[in-house]
């Protein structure tokens, strides 16, 4: 049913076919209704819920905020960058390209994945937030100003290390607020805002190239991720002496 729904959505347009995950409404819907929060278990081998910070919904709205933007972020490098390389380089096999690209794209956002809990030693999560948005604002300006295929690695590489710094700094940030109260529908608010960003790049990415415009319009896609990403990274650094107001390190 969703494969034929999604075909005949296709015939009104590209972007039409997202439409079917809409279907995700009736099932969000009929889940608030008919799913229950489980019977806390009384007396012994009873869970103890432990407290959670008082400021817990400023962090659940900043993180909720940093995931769906970094979803729309990871989706922009990769959704256009065929046309990119058609555009501004001179290459035999632009798809075999692309896919070298994402290659690198994919494999370091992987090893900081990785390396993410000795970075969270250092940094505490304002400041790991801060730098994530900082690889996407340096790769966004690289793929925007040089245009050949050792720049494009070093912006691919920077974006992928970026994303690998955000996600699990985010997942383990909502795991500090959250106990078996509360940890459902957080989790569960976290899944939807991810999600939502996904959804939302395929809507989002063609009014972006028609707010840029001009010949370089690709390059222009990349220069506003670069001017978002820059925006956040103000703001999380910003966030950090209210984070250590309210928060351990």
């Amino acid at each position: 049913m969703p494969r034929d729904g999604g075909g005949s959505l296709a015939e009104l347009g590209w972007r039409e076919p997202f439409l079917i995950y809409l279907i995700g409404l009736v099932a969000f819907f009929g889940t608030i209704l008919a799913l229950r929060e489980p019977q806390k278990r009384q007396g012994p081998g009873a869970i103890v819920e432990r407290p959670v910070p008082t400021d817990w919904k400023r962090t659940v709205a900043v993180c909720y905020l940093s995931i769906f933007v970094m979803q729309i972020l990871m989706f922009m490098y990769p959704a256009k960058i065929g046309y990119y390389v058609n555009e501004y380089l001179d290459v035999e096999n632009g798809s075999m390209m692309s896919g070298v690209f994402l290659a690198f794209y994919g494999i370091f956002n992987a090893v900081a994945c990785v390396l993410h809990p000795r970075i969270a030693e250092r940094f505490d999560r304002p400041t790991r937030l801060a730098l994530c948005y900082l690889c996407f604002m340096a790769g966004g300006v690289l793929m925007w100003g040089v245009h050949n295929i050792f720049t494009i690695m070093i912006a691919f590489t920077l974006s992928g290390i970026g994303l690998g710094f955000g996600i699990p700094t985010v997942v383990n940030w909502l795991a500090t607020i959250t106990n078996p109260k509360t940890s459902g529908k957080i989790m569960g608010g976290y899944t939807m805002m991810l999600n939502l960003g996904i959804f939302s790049t395929s809507f989002l990415l063609n009014p972006i190239l028609a707010l840029m415009g001009g010949p370089n319009e690709y390059a222009g896609m990349y220069l506003f991720g670069a001017l978002m990403s820059f925006i956040l990274m103000v703001a999380m650094t910003a966030y950090r002496p209210v984070y250590h107001k309210t928060q351990k390190w």
